[in-house]
């Protein structure tokens, strides 16, 4: 065996992937991408391009880690990777990124609608891009971002994460399933717990 040191290039873990490609786009045509695929969270990508193009292609893929990139501060729903051939400099101007997200995975994680957002990682830092929710269709919250950026993304909320203690337990409300627990403090901030085999750990969270 080697020393202790791991792969010098992290394998990817593609989960799911999906592409397009177009012979031909008209210049100042809209044109609407539809993805085939809920795992990768996104319904539909929309652009508009400046000049006649040929060959352009999207990809979007799915992963469970992303590599070489600093680790997202909050509740992760995917991470992403949107990458194009023969097209970004084409682009009229940013495009819209239409995805959704199971109520459920807001409720589990008590999170609300308007805090979920599109991030892109500049090589240095998330950056959150221009995102509103809209109609929520009984199982699902829908949303629309801009971006005029390629590569790396996540669909999540960020949030300032603090370790704290309770000293009381039965402080604590539990979910149904037990393993759970959330509190709002006196002054409006909630708390999520969570219940380790050996030891209870809490985390506040102090606000997005």
């Amino acid at each position: 065996g080697g020393g202790g040191g791991g792969k010098l290039v992290p394998e990817k873990r593609v989960k799911d992937k999906f592409s397009y490609t177009w012979n031909q786009l008209a210049a100042n045509s809209d044109t609407k991408m539809i993805v085939e695929d809920e795992e990768l969270a996104l319904s539909q990508i929309e652009f508009k391009v400046n000049n006649d193009v040929y060959g352009a292609k999207i990809s979007i893929e799915r992963y469970d880690h992303l590599p070489f990139v600093n680790t997202f501060p909050g509740a992760v729903y995917k991470n992403l990777e949107i990458s194009n051939l023969n097209l970004a400099e084409y682009l009229e101007d940013s495009y819209n990124i239409n995805f959704k997200i199971p109520l459920l995975w807001l409720d589990d994680y008590y999170l609300s609608k308007r805090d979920v957002k599109l991030y892109f990682y500049n090589g240095f830092s998330w950056e959150e891009q221009p995102t509103l929710f809209g109609e929520t269709d009984g199982s699902f919250v829908h949303f629309t971002a801009k971006t005029n950026h390629f590569g790396y993304f996540v669909i999540g909320v960020a949030e300032s994460i603090e370790k704290i203690t309770v000293e009381k337990s039965s402080d604590l409300i539990n979910d149904s399933e037990g393993n759970l627990v959330v509190q709002t403090v006196s002054n409006g901030e909630k708390i999520a717990l969570q219940k380790p085999s050996s030891r209870t750990e809490v985390y506040l969270i102090i606000g997005t």
